[in-house]
């Protein structure tokens, strides 16, 4: 039950330039009405990845206060064979300029 909060962050790994599809199912059935909103999530390469989550909240009539990403270790498919790409991510100034951004918006 979401309905106490007055901000709700979702944060996931990406998996096919998307949030996990744990976490939009959450956003679907768990997320009340008009929350703000904001989003964390690693990823093995640079980029947005939060078009689908978005479009979830937003229907739901939510204020998205802002997103953070960073690169984060990926083990996906052959990189597997390779022990993965970004072992060391995120970086301790990742993890800080994750915690300025939470800071930033509450």
């Amino acid at each position: 039950d979401l309905s106490g909060y007055d901000i709700i962050g979702f944060a996931s790994g990406i998996a096919f330039g998307k949030f996990y599809p744990q976490i939009n199912r959450i956003a679907e059935s768990c997320l009340p009405e008009g929350k703000k909103i904001f989003f964390l999530y690693t990823c093995g390469n640079k980029g947005s990845y939060t078009k689908n989550i978005r479009k979830i909240v937003s229907g739901k009539s939510c204020d998205i206060l802002g997103t953070y990403g960073c690169q984060g270790w990926d083990t996906y498919g052959p990189l597997k064979l390779v022990c993965g790409i970004n072992k060391c991510n995120p970086t301790e100034d990742e993890i800080s300029a994750a915690v300025a951004f939470y800071e930033s918006i509450i």
